[in-house]
């Protein structure tokens, strides 16, 4: 991963590779998420995945208002690590017959999808104050926080299904 500028210090170049990972992770999420909502009926789970999409999306919009604010470009670099987390989901969804294993599936990887992104989006914030950038951390927090409610949204989803199965 490479930014546009030299960076001023370790910590800074961290922050910055972290913001690009994340707007690759963002940006390939918001790929696979219609190929989801596309495999499943209605039901409570494909709502969480319309919110979830609609959340990603302003994600990526607030990612690129911070590399705006910090004045560094969004340059391509090798493929963020969710990538695959989707390909191994995408094996497990191909290979169940049945609409509720499918559901199943699709909700695990969704869940570790949105683990992974609360985690990034902890250590962003958690830089994004020691390196004083007030302006970045109010728009991280709001995506870290979008993620939090999407992974419970998800459980929510989750035990809606155990309980029409049981």
């Amino acid at each position: 991963m490479t930014v546009a500028k030299t960076s001023e210090g370790p910590l800074e170049r961290l922050f910055l590779n972290w913001l690009l990972a994340a707007h690759r992770t963002e940006t390939q999420v918001a790929e696979e998420i219609p190929r989801w909502i596309d495999q499943i009926g209605t039901g409570p789970l494909k709502q969480v995945l319309l919110i979830c999409l609609d959340r990603t999306g302003e994600q990526i919009g607030r990612l690129r208002e911070i590399f705006e604010i910090i004045g560094e470009e969004i340059k391509d670099g090798p493929p963020a690590a969710i990538g695959a987390v989707l390909a191994e989901g995408q094996g497990a969804i191909e290979d169940v017959a049945d609409d509720t294993t499918r559901e199943t599936a699709i909700l695990a990887v969704a869940r570790t999808v949105a683990a992974h992104e609360i985690a990034r989006y902890r250590a962003l914030v958690t830089w994004s104050k020691e390196l004083g950038r007030e302006n970045c951390t109010a728009l991280l927090e709001q995506s870290l926080a979008e993620e939090v409610s999407a992974d419970e949204l998800l459980r929510k989803a989750a035990e809606e299904r155990q309980n029409r199965s049981a």
